[in-house]
């Protein structure tokens, strides 16, 4: 076995399942991709602050804002929390 082999397995199999995943996609239509009022407000807190939020909360609203763009067999068979 060559060395990096299995690097090259998983980059490939990464690409591919990229590309279906992009096929596939269920979500055609543009989405708005401008901020939250919150975001824009200049309320953004720095990475050293304590943040407010439970982690499953904050895991929740990522995951929402992933779906909103990403919407494939792909995504419900591989990916998820």
């Amino acid at each position: 076995e060559q060395p990096g082999m299995q690097q090259d397995a998983q980059e490939v199999m990464a690409f591919l399942l990229d590309a279906l995943h992009e096929d596939l996609n269920r979500i055609r239509e543009a989405r708005d991709t401008r901020p939250a009022p919150a975001a824009a407000s200049g309320s953004q807190r720095s990475l050293s602050e304590p943040c407010s939020k439970p982690e499953e909360r904050l895991a929740a609203e990522a995951w929402y804002s992933h779906l909103l763009w990403h919407r494939s067999l792909v995504v419900d068979l591989c990916q998820g929390q």
